[in-house]
């Protein structure tokens, strides 16, 4: 039982080290679309609110947007070992989008409660704003997380692609010393010296041949 939660444990930390730098990309880029998209709403809450509790209000939620997409992207990455496993699999990936995105709502409202002193009580007397924000999280998560596996799956169709062709420059060597050593064995040593000695006694009894100088 041991062994077999090591095993769990190093594995979920292979995946969540592998290519994480990518994973924070892209919880960046969700965290900046998810903001961007309530554009429109800004000035009037900065109108009716005023700019001190517009910008307090602002930060709480975009600390809250930015911990909603790591959750969403690390548990995607911890429930695939390759990006293509979830894209052949949609089921498996709205699933796990669903889970992740429902933890990351209740753990994004908890953070924004904690950074803004609020009450454990407040969370349950706006459900309109919780639904709203796993609705989001689900939108963007989705399309984000989904372009996201793509880019998995697209880099290790190149690490692929460059192993194949590291095997077939190493296959294209053997093959060459292949035939190099097949040439090597057509060729009879004895035969190759008994025709230097019948070259090398042709021309041993032979003066060798020196051109008249010309004399003016």
């Amino acid at each position: 039982m041991l062994e077999r939660l090591r095993y769990l444990r190093m594995a979920a930390c292979r995946r969540l080290r592998a290519n994480y730098r990518q994973t924070l990309v892209f919880a960046a880029i969700g965290t900046v679309t998810e903001r961007l998209t309530q554009v429109p709403s800004w000035f009037e809450r900065i109108e009716r609110d005023g700019w001190a509790i517009f910008l307090d209000a602002f930060l709480r939620e975009t600390v809250a947007c930015a911990l909603a997409a790591l959750i969403v992207g690390f548990s995607l990455r911890l429930c695939t070992e390759k990006g293509s496993d979830l894209i052949r699999r949609p089921s498996k990936f709205l699933i796990m989008l669903t889970v992740g995105t429902a933890v990351a709502t209740v753990l994004a409202a908890w953070l924004d409660l904690m950074l803004s002193h609020g009450r454990l009580a407040d969370i349950a007397d706006r459900p309109g704003e919780l639904v709203n924000f796993w609705m989001q999280s689900l939108l963007w998560g989705g399309l984000i997380g989904w372009v996201y596996l793509l880019s998995l799956q697209r880099a290790e169709d190149h690490a692929g692609f460059t192993a194949l062709l590291g095997k077939q420059a190493l296959l294209a060597r053997q093959l060459a010393r292949s035939r190099l050593r097949a040439a090597r064995a057509q060729v009879d040593p004895a035969m190759v010296a008994r025709v230097l000695s019948e070259v090398h006694g042709r021309y041993r009894d032979r003066p060798p041949r020196h051109r008249p100088c010309s004399t003016t």
